[in-house]
């Protein structure tokens, strides 16, 4: 069965919430910020407004992300820092893969 806080394993109870849970939380918060957004009085030309907006943000962000990463110093960097990020995400996922391996279903 599934709890409000995570999958249930026997009498154990996962701290972690599943993919299905995560999704609605983002849905319920995408809702409540377009709720606090709009109002009660809103257009149809404000909710596209802000569908527009949003759109428009998500893909500067974005693209700023790919072009500041793709800079000759941020490859240095992490050229220089490759071993160091590549261990402590082999730590952190070979924890979380014991961790999954563990588990009593």
């Amino acid at each position: 069965t599934t709890a409000p806080t995570g999958r249930t394993y026997g009498r154990k109870r996962s701290k972690l919430p599943d993919a299905n849970h995560c999704r609605q939380g983002a849905v319920h918060i995408w809702i409540a910020l377009m709720t606090l957004g709009l109002g009660s009085g809103s257009s149809p030309y404000t909710v596209l407004v802000i569908l527009a907006g949003c759109a428009v943000l998500s893909v500067t962000i974005f693209c700023g992300y790919a072009i500041v990463f793709s800079t000759a110093p941020m490859i240095r960097l992490y050229r220089r820092a490759r071993h160091w990020i590549e261990g402590t995400l082999a730590v952190f996922f070979g924890f979380a893969g014991l961790k999954l391996l563990l588990t009593r279903i």
